[in-house]
């Protein structure tokens, strides 16, 4: 029997998990909606703060300070939560699946409670990081919850009349936690398309309920080709699926890969019927398996030849592939440290990456000219002043960027770096510590003017006590510099488009009207005035520079 479904997540417009099935379910005759509660907004912080439910970070190229992320700088309202309940009341769906993470767990709970009052006869199921981690916390509100990947557990949670014994499902029965040993019970070779149809998708914001597609770059096509992470990061989840499976007596395999043919039956499709312009691709290590990736460059590159952007690893990426996604279109990247200090990188964050690794492939990704980010995790527990100061001996050897992001460290539940800290107990510096240092690094990897400048301040102790002296420094340096690139547009922009980084890339100008390649997130939001071609420089007149002269919804 058909049946209506309406999949729901936190703080974000991609929803890369309840799109996979969304299309599953539709395929088998379904009728689903996905409603995206809250845009992922960061918003300038006055400091730090390691209470904070999401976590933070250091961005040097817009307003130059820290910003915090999510439910902490943009929280549901009383009204959003009304037209949610006002929303989902006029689809009357038959199921209501929450995608939570750790993070959105008392928020799940309160949008749970709202919907069961006007739709007590759905039955409710969560899935996730989160539900998969806490099972016996959404329990305690929601019917069931999905233990890992929910491709076949959807199906059996929305045609079954009793899912309770299927593998991945999760229930409370005689008042105890009853977990089906999971399994990776679905072909993820080959999966349905990725559900990007316009049709029945909303989100939630500024106390209004829009249409997606109004708030979302169109052109861009963000995909995904695997499930899981090869790598042995104990902070981040996306590697621990089998560590979580074995918690309840399952197996899963590290990493399961789409077949290279559905990957390109998908973009030649999208590309046929929505024109789009450039992809992105989510997953963890794109360049993990050699075989797989040079049969999908051989068919990217005659069928499809778009622009595209993904992760790589220098732990798993040599120059020869480096070399061919180059050819096939890549135009930017992450290089991901995490911790400066190699020790730390390998015996605390699981990452086994030598500096030296590291260093050949940084200078390897820039001899490409591709454009590149850095990636550093700090609030770190195990990090010191010494492994800190060790960190410079890398930082100052790599090569330059103005694309720095340092992150704040939040534990998962269950996460191995979580049961590290549990067992060993170190003692966390404080938060102008961290600061302190943040700015160094940043420092160290902008410039050779900030670099000379940092090592000067890492002396004066004055700068220890007020840290957040350090940010006008910098902007100070930053704004004398003569060689900043600006933005340049990757493809054709059309009036009243929110603008999105995924539209341009910095390039070097001469042009002093063009806008600062600093300023690619600070513009993020901004509405175009009128049409903007593709292989121009951005300019400040391109666009309305404030907020509220001109709202994207």
């Amino acid at each position: 029997m058909k049946k209506k479904i309406l999949f729901i997540s936190f703080y974000g417009r991609i929803g890369l998990g309840n799109r996979i099935l969304s299309s599953i379910l539709k395929k088998r005759g379904h009728e689903t909606f996905l409603l995206f509660i809250k845009e992922d907004r960061s918003l300038l912080v006055d400091s730090p703060n390691n209470e904070t439910e999401q976590f933070q970070f250091l961005d040097p190229s817009r307003g130059a300070g820290f910003y915090g992320t999510g439910i902490d700088v943009n929280p549901l309202t009383v009204s959003e939560i009304n037209i949610i309940a006002e929303k989902a009341k006029e689809i009357f769906p038959d199921v209501i699946a929450l995608s939570s993470r750790s993070a959105h767990k008392r928020l799940s709970k309160q949008i749970t409670e709202k919907l069961r009052k006007v739709l007590p006869l759905s039955r409710f199921i969560a899935g996730g990081y989160g539900p998969s981690l806490e099972p016996a916390y959404f329990l305690t509100f929601v019917d069931f919850v999905c233990i890992g990947k929910g491709g076949q557990a959807i199906i059996d949670f929305v045609e079954k009349e009793n899912p309770s014994n299927c593998s991945n499902i999760a229930s409370i029965k005689d008042g105890k936690l009853n977990v089906v040993p999971p399994n990776d019970n679905i072909d993820f070779a080959a999966p349905s398309f990725l559900d990007w149809e316009p049709k029945n998708k909303y989100i939630v914001e500024d106390n209004e309920l829009h249409a997606l597609e109004k708030g979302f770059d169109p052109l861009n096509y963000v995909t995904i080709a695997s499930e899981g992470c090869p790598s042995t990061c104990t902070f981040c989840q996306a590697c621990q699926w089998p560590r979580i499976y074995r918690m309840y007596g399952g197996n899963a395999k590290k990493v399961e890969m789409r077949r290279p043919g559905s990957v390109i039956e998908e973009l030649v499709f999208v590309k046929k019927n929505y024109n789009i312009a450039n992809v992105s691709f989510m997953d963890s290590i794109f360049t993990w398996n050699k075989k797989w990736l040079n049969k999908f460059l051989n068919l990217y590159e005659k069928e499809v030849r778009l622009p595209f952007n993904c992760y790589v690893d220098s732990r798993f990426t040599t120059i020869n592939q480096l070399n061919r996604l180059i050819n096939c279109g890549l135009y930017s990247c992450s290089i991901g440290i995490q911790s400066a200090d190699e020790r730390i990188r390998k015996d605390v964050m699981g990452r086994n990456e030598s500096n030296d690794n590291l260093l050949q492939f940084a200078k390897m990704i820039h001899s490409f000219g591709i454009k590149f980010t850095y990636d550093i995790i700090l609030w770190n527990p195990f990090e010191n002043e010494i492994t800190l100061k060790n960190g410079i001996g890398l930082l100052e050897k790599l090569p330059k960027s103005n694309r720095i992001f340092i992150y704040q460290l939040k534990f998962f539940p269950g996460s191995e770096i979580l049961e590290l800290y549990n067992r060993i107990n170190p003692t966390l510096l404080n938060d102008k510590d961290f600061v302190f240092w943040s700015w160094i690094y940043v420092m160290i990897l902008r410039s050779e003017e900030t670099e000379k400048t940092a090592k000067n301040i890492i002396i004066k102790s004055q700068y220890r006590s007020n840290p957040y002296l350090l940010r006008d420094i910098y902007v100070n340096i930053v704004n004398n510099i003569k060689d900043i690139e600006k933005l340049f547009t990757i493809r054709d922009i059309k009036k009243g488009e929110k603008l999105r980084p995924t539209m341009y890339i910095e390039k070097s100008c001469k042009n002093t009207n063009a806008v600062d390649g600093e300023q690619r997130h600070a513009i993020t939001g901004k509405i175009a005035k009128h049409d903007i071609p593709s292989g121009v420089f951005l300019k400040y007149d391109d666009f309305y520079v404030s907020y509220e002269e001109h709202r994207a919804f």
